[in-house]
């Protein structure tokens, strides 16, 4: 495989690779890719004590939410040396089936939210189209913002960039 130019190529000199992932990494082959670039831990397994909500579709498993591996990826940088690192989340609650955890709370905060806006009725029947879309969407910003509610208490939030692509 050829050497590509991507950022953690980049700094494969001055930092370690950690890539926390929703579930198996072997999917798409990304555990090939990032071995390739020189990631350093895979992480894919969640524990005990997180919550047992798994994202599925039919009978495929997608995997753990969002807010479980910003969680556990918590556990494992308090294991890690406070060296230079690039950490790589790769996270799946904006993918389909669109269900976040607590699905209910999050589908009548989409609907208080329709309410607000005041949209015509044409509009409002095709956002309300996409009640799963926009109720997992409000999920995963709130399970961002709870990362970063919790990274902001920690000593190295200073020194730390964040790339949210």
């Amino acid at each position: 495989m050829l050497q590509s130019l991507s950022l953690r190529y980049i700094v494969t000199k001055c930092a370690s690779g950690v890539l926390f992932c929703y579930n198996e990494s072997s999917f798409l082959l990304i555990d090939n890719f990032m071995k390739h670039e020189s990631i350093d831990l895979i992480m894919t397994h969640f524990g005990q004590n997180l919550s047992r909500y798994i994202i599925m579709e039919k009978s495929w498993e997608w995997g753990h939410p969002d807010g479980d591996l910003y969680k556990r990826s918590f556990e494992v940088l308090d294991s890690l040396k406070r060296s230079p690192r690039l950490d790589i989340y790769l996270t799946l609650s904006s993918h389909a089936p669109f269900k976040p955890p607590d699905e209910e709370r999050y589908h009548q905060e989409f609907d208080i939210r329709v309410k607000q806006m005041k949209l015509r009725p044409d509009i409002k029947r095709m956002v309300e189209l996409q009640r799963d879309i926009f109720s997992t969407i409000l999920y995963t910003d709130h399970a961002l913002k709870e990362f970063f509610d919790a990274y902001r208490k920690r000593d190295d939030f200073k020194n730390t960039v964040f790339i949210i692509d």
